[in-house]
């Protein structure tokens, strides 16, 4: 969301895998804290294997599923080894449009609407070394500026941690376990492919995966690479908390051209 802004300036890429374990949270109401998938130490005892038609229903059942959704967070955004940290207030109606208003030290400083076809935003105080400034176009532009596949879906899947399908759905997801880690893995390339990835290999052709956390099957994160574009994004999620019923992730972390980390104050869900 407030990447597709700020990205636009250029910034220096960040691996999601190479930042360090995010702190714990003291809350009451956390229910679960994942980590980053290279994180966890503890013997994969338990993980079982599943299919990778088994572990995407399980992901989808344990996705979000809402009418409506308000929410508040704070976040870190490194540009160029800078650090620049601002509130952003977010509103959604699922599958029709999103309201972002960003904050900082107090003052509103950016308007953005997104729908399915189009991308809308107003600067209204100089931020993150932009200019006051009025934008009113589509996704292609947008896209264009990241070097990015984005759109409404796949910003809104990834504004939860929900599953973003940058692939066509005829293209079945393999399962997997990654024991280096004790998580689930959904990719649409085998396990023994997926390690070379890690290791520095460029894929031959466009590969998306998933590291799924084992009891509750929420994404721990989410990686996309396409070698011909040369397009990657990455999304990290962690601090998971039962909000209205629905469990969703209290801190993110996205990666495109820059490192992104979020923090939600509070979610509110199907609120009138």
């Amino acid at each position: 969301y407030i990447f597709l802004v700020f990205l636009i300036a250029g910034a220096n890429f960040t691996s999601c895998k190479n930042r360090k374990k995010l702190k714990q949270s003291t809350a009451n109401n956390t229910v679960v804290t994942p980590v980053l998938p290279d994180s966890l130490s503890d013997p994969c005892k338990g993980l079982d294997y599943k299919s990778g038609k088994t572990l995407t229903r399980l992901m989808k059942e344990k996705e979000l599923d809402y009418k409506t959704v308000v929410g508040k967070f704070n976040c870190e955004l490194t540009m160029n080894g800078e650090d620049n940290s601002f509130n952003v207030s977010v509103r959604s109606r699922k599958d029709s449009i999103i309201w972002l208003n960003v904050s900082k030290i107090g003052v509103d400083a950016l308007r953005m609407i997104i729908t399915k076809d189009s991308v809308k935003f107003m600067i209204t105080t100089e931020l993150g070394g932009l200019d006051k400034g009025y934008f009113a176009g589509d996704f292609n532009y947008i896209n264009e500026q990241l070097n990015a596949d984005l759109d409404f879906d796949v910003i809104q899947a990834l504004l939860f941690g929900n599953s973003a399908e940058y692939l066509t759905d005829s293209i079945k997801l393999k399962g997997s376990k990654d024991k280096s880690n004790c998580q689930y893995l959904l990719s649409t390339v085998r396990k023994k492919k997926v390690k070379k990835i890690q290791e520095g290999e460029t894929p031959k052709e466009s590969v998306q995966m998933m590291w799924l956390h084992p009891e509750t099957f929420k994404i721990l994160m989410l990686e996309y690479d396409d070698p011909e574009t040369k397009r990657k994004f990455t999304a990290c999620y962690d601090n998971f908390q039962i909000i209205d019923k629905y469990t969703a992730p209290f801190k993110l972390l996205y990666t495109i051209k820059l490192s992104f980390f979020g923090r939600y104050i509070y979610i509110f869900f199907n609120r009138k």
